[in-house]
């Protein structure tokens, strides 16, 4: 049973410190990449806003920016499209503008984290918040989804969910009822954005048996009576869109998936835990491995290193009070990560098969997301009320210090690799800017250069290359001799 709240210490210097280090680190690893093109279907989603002549009196153009893609398949996330649309007119068409905003919204995430988890323990602990902030940061996996910059509607949704937590804490700590309803609100339009939350809100009425709170039956009802609106308005909605909007808006291919047998759930779990989520993030220095498609993690077994990950985490663990570890905190940060992640590990088990979760890095963020915080309520939770030893004080400060080092040193390997990357595609786009130049104002063929990370479940490499040379280059670029360009050609003509 957890121990009763106790008062603590306004400050702990120390992780203050060390989690500003950690934000300024991280920035700056960030930098170099902030020159990166755009990867995969970026440029065909990107090439179509640019190009269609929208019409914003238009309830059609509104329906086709919110569910229109370059693959012709239907999903109910218009915020998502939504948000590409707006975050590409406001800041395209180069990658920087999009990379900022992506960096801000992580930053603005590891706060969210924070803040969360210091209304979690219920001390107003800045300390597990700034432990969790610092984890969230510096996990290496979890940094493509920051520099795919096309998936900055994922880290909204992240942020609206993470926002809906913490109104929800603040909810059941005063009297006030507007912070539930807030919360509720949040948690619908993050819904919109990214389907993975959707379990969340039937789980969330356990929160106050999982707490212990003595008043969790009105807590239950409270959040019940607060959370069935939005589901019913969801499903009325997605209902609705699913009946029209397909025929409507000619959406009805589908990426290729396959037909997983019962253990495959299992094994597609494993892997994503040990290959990806643990392993990805346990400090150990990434090494860069580029497939047609995606940037893989592995790990450098090399002695050294792995002698001082098997010492440095060790040693942080020392800074946890075993006596007063919030148990339930922690185990209501699973609930959390558990609604949230078990939707995408299912989906994508079924889509994609067993291997597809532990080494796409992009996927590590929900998970990653889930053990910064978990951390954070381990490394903080202690109180002036009979305080650990000074020396296991000092040795935790000094492996929580290490294991953020380690960690800051792969997550600059990652990002760095994750640069080294997009050579072939920086190649393919200076073969044609050669031939730009050297034809003088004629228009340019570009259906024989191949561009790496090309989608080619759905778009020809022909297609592909058209829309990325199109988009950088305009009416200098040749059409193909003959394009289908799904979607693009008749909503261009309306």
């Amino acid at each position: 049973m957890d121990a009763a709240p106790a008062p603590e210490r306004a400050y702990d210097r120390f992780y203050y410190w060390l989690t500003l280090a950690g934000v300024l680190g991280w920035v700056v690893s960030a930098l170099p990449t902030r020159s990166m093109p755009f990867r995969v279907e970026q440029w065909d989603v990107y090439e179509f806003y640019a190009n269609r002549r929208f019409n914003p009196t238009s309830l059609h153009e509104w329906l086709v920016m919110a569910f229109w893609t370059p693959f012709g398949d239907f999903r109910f996330t218009p915020g998502a499209y939504l948000w590409n649309v707006l975050a590409f007119k406001a800041l395209g068409p180069g990658n920087l503008g999009l990379w900022i905003l992506s960096i801000a919204l992580n930053l603005a995430n590891a706060y969210l984290v924070a803040w969360w988890v210091s209304l979690l323990i219920g001390r107003r602990s800045p300390r597990a918040g700034a432990i969790a902030a610092l984890f969230y940061l510096l996990f290496p996996a979890r940094q493509e989804i920051v520099l795919w910059t096309l998936f900055t509607y994922k880290l909204v949704a992240s942020g609206l969910t993470l926002f809906s937590l913490v109104m929800l804490e603040r909810s059941e700590r005063g009297t006030r009822r507007r912070e539930l309803s807030i919360a509720s609100a949040a948690m619908f339009v993050a819904w919109t954005f990214y389907e993975a939350g959707l379990p969340l809100g039937l789980l969330l009425p356990l929160r106050g048996v999982i707490m212990g709170d003595a008043d969790w039956r009105q807590q239950a009802a409270r959040i019940g009576r607060a959370v069935a609106p939005i589901y019913g308005l969801y499903a009325l909605l997605s209902v609705a869109a699913w009946r029209w909007i397909p025929d409507a808006l000619d959406l009805h291919g589908a990426i290729p998936g396959v037909r997983p047998a019962p253990v495959a759930f299992i094994t597609s779990l494993w892997n994503w835990l040990d290959h990806g989520i643990l392993t990805g993030n346990s400090g150990l220095p990434v090494v860069w491995i580029a497939t047609p498609f995606h940037l893989l993690f592995s790990v450098d077994h090399d002695s050294a290193i792995q002698a001082m990950v098997l010492v440095a985490w060790p040693l942080a663990l020392l800074a946890v009070d075993w006596r007063r570890l919030p148990w339930r905190a922690g185990a209501f940060v699973m609930l959390v990560g558990g609604a949230c992640n078990g939707a995408v590990w299912i989906g994508r088990t079924i889509s994609n098969g067993t291997q597809y979760l532990s080494y796409v890095s992009m996927y590590q963020h929900l998970p990653s997301t889930v053990l910064a915080a978990l951390l954070g309520v381990a490394l903080g939770a202690y109180s002036q009320r009979n305080p650990p030893k000074r020396w296991l004080t000092l040795l935790g400060r000094i492996g929580v210090a290490l294991v953020a080092a380690l960690l800051s040193l792969s997550c600059r390997d990652a990002m760095l690799g994750y640069l080294r990357a997009q050579q072939p595609l920086r190649a393919a786009l200076s073969v044609v800017e050669g031939r730009i130049a050297e034809a003088h104002g004629a228009p340019v063929r570009v259906d024989d250069v191949p561009i790496p990370f090309a989608p080619t479940w759905a778009l020809s490499s022909a297609e592909h290359s058209y829309h990325v040379f199109h988009l950088l280059h305009g009416a200098r670029i040749a059409p193909p001799p003959t394009r289908e360009r799904r979607g693009i050609e008749p909503a261009a003509r309306r």
